[in-house]
This record gives C-alpha cells, sequence and structure tokens, in this order.
C-alpha cells in the first residue's frame, strides 16, 4: 500500500514538473480614443473620447477573440472610427494589435503576418453591441 502510494506521489510529481509555464505576455496601449476617419459613419472625434481601452481589456481580446477571414473582417463586421492600438510581445512572436470599438481585432504578427478577429465577449459599455445575424458567423 506504501510503495503504492509512493508510486502514486512519484508519477504526480513528474506530470506538475513536466508541465510547461503558460506563455507570458505582454500588452502596451500606445494610442486610446483614436479617431480613424477611415470609414463613412456618424462617429466624430468627440465620440471617440470614451472609447479608452486598458490593457486588462486589449488582453480579454486577444485570449478570447475568435479567427475570421479578411473579407469578413473587412466586409460583413460594423467597423468603427474608434480604436486603441498598441504593440505586444509574448514568449515566440511580437507585434501591433489594434482594436475598435465594434469589437474587431487585427493583429500584426512580425514573423507570421496578419491576424484577423472577433472580440465576441466585449459586452462592455465601451464597445458597440454586437449583431452578427447579417455575417456568416
Amino acid at each position: 500500500m506504501v510503495k503504492a502510494i509512493l508510486l502514486g506521489l512519484i508519477c504526480l510529481l513528474a506530470a506538475c514538473s513536466s508541465k510547461q509555464p503558460p506563455d507570458s505576455m505582454q500588452i502596451w496601449i500606445e494610442q486610446n480614443a483614436t479617431y480613424t476617419g477611415l470609414i463613412s459613419s456618424d462617429e466624430t472625434p468627440e465620440s471617440c473620447a470614451s472609447f479608452r481601452v486598458d490593457e486588462s481589456t486589449a488582453m480579454k481580446a486577444f485570449q478570447s477573440s475568435i479567427a475570421v477571414t479578411e473579407r469578413v473582417y473587412q466586409h460583413e463586421l460594423v467597423a468603427s472610427n474608434c480604436m486603441a492600438s498598441g504593440t505586444y510581445v509574448n514568449a515566440d512572436q511580437k507585434g501591433r494589435w489594434t482594436l475598435d470599438k465594434a469589437c474587431r481585432l487585427i493583429i500584426e504578427n512580425g514573423n507570421s503576418g496578419v491576424e484577423y478577429k472577433l472580440f465576441k465577449q466585449c459586452g462592455l459599455p465601451m464597445f458597440y453591441e454586437l449583431d452578427l445575424s447579417e455575417t456568416s458567423l
């Protein structure tokens, strides 16, 4: 019985010690409450002033957003002129990110190109309410 318990503890310790720690990611905000003027909308620079993303919100966007195609990102999702952007670094890459008020996230990876994403859990008051009924998602 003692041998079985000892063997179980050794197996448990081996399993725990072989587990790799999660990638540590750092996110920096470089622009906040920015008005781009890139799309036609009723938004104004004044209406974007309240769109201020913090590191916690940016991290949640990275962790829980879903990948979408460039076509869906550019043509099917609602877009916003209000955005926040910055840089990030994790264990294997670094790059730039931009998050708009319509919950769209674009990640420019230094190594592997561009990722288009949708932050579906962006239910904070500073974001627009998502209506995905007219998209292919």
